[in-house]
């Protein structure tokens, strides 16, 4: 059986309110696998929270990626 790595994370670390967009290797010169970056996207079915609060604020934390 062949396990995604989508799968694994959200096993061994969920985040309450994202999703995992995307996994990648990055290959260092000589072609081996240097790191993993992995991209979270806000989940579209949940409205976020304020984190010392946790009221609703539906508008909280929609600036672009940097």
């Amino acid at each position: 059986m062949q396990l995604q790595a989508k799968t694994v994370l959200n096993d061994i670390q969920p985040f309450m309110g994202f999703v995992y967009q995307d996994v990648r290797g990055v290959r260092n010169r000589q072609g081996h696998i240097q790191k993993i970056e992995i991209g979270l996207a806000a989940h579209s079915q949940i409205n976020g929270k304020c984190s010392r609060c946790l009221k609703a604020a539906p508008g909280y934390d929609r600036l672009p990626e940097r």
